[in-house]
């Protein structure tokens, strides 16, 4: 089967945009301006990308490519790497949702560090509280006060 890559007037690939949906080991899951998934390899000399980063990229294949840039990013996300640097988890981010459990105790430095990060990242926050239906009263309307906060 011949497949047959778009190309620019001058014979180069075109570059096509698209956003990361999943990063699998040293591939990509790019998703074009159509909805169509392509397994994706990033060039050697590109930054590490994240999930949700805006990419410019050529087709190699009928459902492969290369990522050739990452385009500016709103917002991300990263953690510590094992080697001290940190690694990308997720960009261009709307909105966090943060589960806490309110049994046992909810954190209250854990739920401030996640706020802190969406204040600094800009990203809206939603706080999801899990386990209510174990509460006794008592408990629920603490919850329910610290909720008004």
């Amino acid at each position: 089967m011949q497949i047959s890559l778009s190309t620019s007037k001058k014979g180069a690939p075109t570059l096509l945009k698209g956003r990361i949906l999943a990063h699998l080991g040293k591939a990509l899951i790019v998703e074009d301006d159509a909805g169509n998934t392509a397994r994706c390899k990033k060039r050697s000399q590109l930054e590490q990308p994240a999930v949700g980063d805006y990419v410019e990229w050529i087709r190699t294949e009928h459902d492969a490519g290369r990522v050739e840039k990452i385009l500016e990013r709103d917002s991300l996300l990263s953690r510590p790497s094992k080697n001290g640097k940190t690694r990308p988890v997720a960009a261009n981010l709307d909105q966090i949702v943060v589960i806490l459990a309110v049994k046992p105790n909810i954190d209250p430095l854990l739920l401030d560090q996640y706020l802190i990060v969406c204040e600094f990242q800009k990203i809206a926050p939603l706080i999801a509280l899990n386990k209510v239906d174990l509460l006794d009263d008592e408990s629920r309307k603490s919850i329910d006060e610290l909720v008004l906060i």
